[in-house]
């Protein structure tokens, strides 16, 4: 994933005043967001041009006390500044991190041209 759409997930959410970082948090906050990019595709070309591309994203939200509809603002903020829904879903209890998971997955398609 590249430095620029890295940065645009982190100012799009940066309203939320909760952590979020590329692929792993070091910090201490009961709440955050970490992400990853999981897949690149080739969205469409032309005349062997990679016209866009199409990138499909993972956050994942970690929590350990209520959070209410966070998944779905998070969602929300996304799709708001160009992002596409994909799915959210519970994943439960994490034992590695002692918190709870949601995933949340987008789609960014990059335009090239």
């Amino acid at each position: 994933m590249d430095s620029d759409l890295r940065e645009i997930i982190i100012s799009t959410l940066s309203s939320l005043n909760i952590p979020v970082s590329y692929e792993k948090y070091e910090g201490e906050a009961n709440t955050y967001i970490t992400f990853f990019e999981y897949m690149q595709t080739l969205n469409s070309a032309s005349e062997d041009v990679e016209d866009s591309t199409l990138h499909n994203i993972q956050l994942n939200l970690y929590y350990s006390g209520e959070i209410g509809n966070l998944a779905k603002q998070i969602m929300s903020l996304l799709v708001d500044n160009g992002f596409t829904k994909d799915y959210i879903k519970d994943l439960g209890y994490d034992n590695e991190t002692k918190r709870y998971w949601t995933a949340i997955c987008v789609n960014y398609l990059e335009n090239l041209n």
